[in-house]
């Protein structure tokens, strides 16, 4: 991993005893730089796996391409075949009116720390929610649960782990 803070929030050990964490970290895009999604897999010898997503960590950024969105992983599953099922919040800030809205990112990795593009075209999606300042997140063994008020967050996480 590069020097840009790593914030860890999820783990999982693929059927390899490979293992993965979730979370978010610091990328620099070029002209702008923000939080995105991050997940990082070590060897089962505690060294940092360089055959996985690009030198060991992969990222995705749900956003805006302009630094005003912030993509914050909070809960990992491990799916068939030793796929992986990120999700957390995402916060978009408006500049023109001072407020930030807030949605569920889902994204599903392949074993290997590439997106699956099988899942929604691009291996990712947003899905808005409103009313709350963000989604809470409940990790319990291998599968979570979303407390948002949407029943289809619910529905697509369900979805995600079959």
């Amino acid at each position: 991993m590069d020097s840009s803070p790593f914030y860890a929030y999820g783990v999982e050990v693929q059927s390899t005893g490979k293992i993965v964490i979730a979370g978010y970290q610091y990328v620099s895009h070029g002209s702008y730089s923000n939080y995105d999604f991050a997940l990082a897999r070590y060897n089962s010898d505690g060294t940092l796996d360089s055959t996985f997503g690009t030198s060991g960590v992969a990222t995705v950024d749900f956003g805006s391409n302009d630094g005003n969105d912030h993509d914050y992983a909070f809960a990992i599953a491990l799916g068939a075949n030793d796929k992986l099922v990120v999700t957390g919040r995402q916060q978009l800030y408006n500049s023109s009116t001072g407020s930030y809205t807030y949605s569920v990112p889902v994204a599903r990795f392949n074993a290997n720390g590439t997106l699956d593009t099988s899942f929604s075209g691009d291996g990712w999606t947003l899905v808005p929610i409103t009313g709350v300042h963000g989604p809470l997140p409940l990790v319990l063994g291998a599968k979570f649960l979303w407390l948002v008020r949407t029943t289809r967050a619910v529905a697509l996480i369900s979805r995600l782990r079959s």
